[in-house]
């Protein structure tokens, strides 16, 4: 159950992204947030109680990082749609 609320959250933020920020900037987002979910499982493979420490901490940064990027977008989207209603 807690891997479908984690994947459906990934996807609402992967698409509030995908239509908020500039392209480059939504890829360069995907990199670095699946960059730490991979790093994050290559250290968890390892054997060693530091390593799922470690891993953890990736996870957590990765899920920092997707929500921080995901509320920049938001409030970005909203102050878009505040500049294009204004009327003069």
């Amino acid at each position: 159950m807690l891997f479908f609320m984690g994947l459906l959250t990934f996807v609402v933020c992967l698409i509030i992204q995908y239509f908020s920020l500039h392209r480059v900037a939504f890829g360069r987002s995907m990199f670095i947030t699946c960059a730490m979910f991979f790093v994050g499982f290559m250290i968890s493979l390892s054997p060693y109680d530091i390593s799922q420490l470690l891993s953890k901490l990736f996870y957590v940064l990765g899920w920092g990082f997707l929500l921080l990027v995901t509320w920049y977008a938001v409030v970005r989207r909203q102050k878009m749609k505040k500049l294009t209603n204004t009327k003069p």
